[in-house]
């Protein structure tokens, strides 16, 4: 019986593959790096002769093969206009055992001194078994840059009135920053995920720290790194208490007279129709807090995508959609 141990240096090729669907955004990626990597192999085994020309071996091997990494550029969501990055990496080590069974060529002369041919005292036979290591594991990191409300936040529509952003729909008209009527082009629905949810002197949590408020000196967010990350071309600071936050104060809506003409060229006739015309006054309301809550990650929050000055009233509160 023959106890032996082995070591050294190792060296192959290792494939880091990933594959995630984002759930409400329809987006699906498909990443993988590959790379000759170099480590190490330890191991060690046992061979034994069932018989003076028959020998079984068994032996074991860990091999590690180091790190490999993936790293995704921020790549752009079809239906939203944001971005995703994500980063991976796993540990390529792996376990083989094996098992042989080797036959040895003895010599023709019945004592020799030296091989009398070049396959004397040689070996053939053959080995078979099984390897298994972390070849799928990964960490992932993954950043959302959407910023969104909570479901019941009342929005400001064109007629005065206000509606939960989750009732509002894509072709609904509401009223942004100077009384400007806006389209709801589009409708941002992503999970809540590990973000926190923050409130307004002790008022609801309502919105996540990227979402841009106007103020007296401007744009600014709890978190304007994140916001800068999703618009580069929007200008914010960070959002601190103390500020003071434009606030919708009144709204009022009056009979508007227009004259309609209809009928042929020749003889027109004009009638008096009326359509309502919305005022909205605003202040300047001091921020005395800001509390963030934790909320479940799989809520659905949501943001709106507006045409015009791209502004709208959020809580009373004129906010940008980015």
């Amino acid at each position: 019986m023959l106890l032996y141990g082995t070591g050294g240096l190792a060296y192959g090729n290792v494939d880091l593959n990933s594959n995630f669907l984002l759930p409400n955004l329809s987006l699906s990626s498909r990443l993988g790096t590959s790379s000759i990597k170099t480590g190490w192999v330890l191991g060690g085994g046992i061979e034994y002769m069932l018989r003076p020309n028959m020998m079984l071996n068994i032996g074991y091997q860990h091999i590690d093969l180091g790190t490999i990494r993936l790293a995704a550029a921020p790549s752009n969501i079809s239906c939203c206009g944001d971005f995703v990055t994500q980063n991976a990496s796993t540990h390529a080590r792996f376990q083989v055992v094996a098992l042989g069974l080797n036959w040895k060529l003895t010599p023709t002369d019945a004592a020799p001194k030296r091989p009398s041919k070049p396959w004397e005292y040689g070996y053939f036979g053959g080995h078979g078994g099984g390897a298994w290591g972390n070849n799928a594991s990964a960490e992932y990191s993954l950043f959302l840059f959407l910023s969104c409300f909570t479901a019941p936040t009342q929005i400001l529509m064109a007629d005065g009135t206000t509606r939960a952003i989750a009732e509002v729909k894509i072709g609904d008209l509401v009223l942004g920053e100077h009384g400007e009527v806006n389209r709801v082009v589009d409708i941002e629905t992503p999970v809540l995920g590990p973000r926190k949810l923050y409130a307004f002197n002790d008022g609801p949590a309502f919105v996540t720290a990227e979402h841009p408020f106007m103020t007296r000196a401007g744009w600014k967010s709890i978190n304007p790194e994140a916001t800068k990350a999703e618009n580069g071309n929007l200008s914010v600071g960070a959002l601190k208490v103390g500020d003071d936050m434009v606030w919708l104060e009144t709204v009022t809506t009056r009979v508007k007279p227009q004259t309609v003409a209809f009928g042929r060229m020749v003889q027109a006739s004009y009638v008096q129709a009326s359509s309502i015309e919305v005022l909205v006054e605003t202040k300047f309301s001091a921020l005395n807090s800001t509390t963030p809550h934790d909320g479940h990650p799989s809520m659905i929050v949501y943001n709106l995508r507006l045409d015009g000055n791209h502004t709208y009233f959020a809580n009373n509160y004129l906010v940008h959609n980015k």
